[in-house]
């Protein structure tokens, strides 16, 4: 998200989480359920517990991140945000991959 410049589940290209994580060995002979959340903050709302809380705090991330159907998680963060967002601010982006192999 930082080297292209956006803040998306979906690539400026049109690729998708599922996509990219169908693209590693963790989707080699298996089929899938995946969930992603996605966030940024500046100052002191980037802090990962600060991300945690807003995400808990939303309806839609808290079911993907409860979700018991899965077992397996990535987290990416990175101590930058998108330029069109802050501009010169401090603040972080966060990803977090969520997957079960279901065969």
């Amino acid at each position: 998200m930082i080297r292209f410049n956006y803040f998306s589940d979906v690539r400026p290209s049109g690729q998708t989480p599922g996509a990219l994580i169908h693209k590693t060995s963790y989707a080699a002979r298996a089929s899938l359920l995946t969930g992603e959340d996605i966030g940024l903050g500046t100052g002191y709302l980037s802090t990962p517990a600060q991300i945690v809380i807003s995400w808990l705090r939303s309806s839609s991330h808290r079911e993907i991140m409860l979700d018991p159907r899965f077992r397996d998680v990535g987290i990416g963060v990175i101590a930058a945000v998108p330029s069109f967002f802050s501009g010169r601010l401090r603040g972080a982006t966060y990803a977090i991959e969520f997957g079960a192999r279901l065969r």
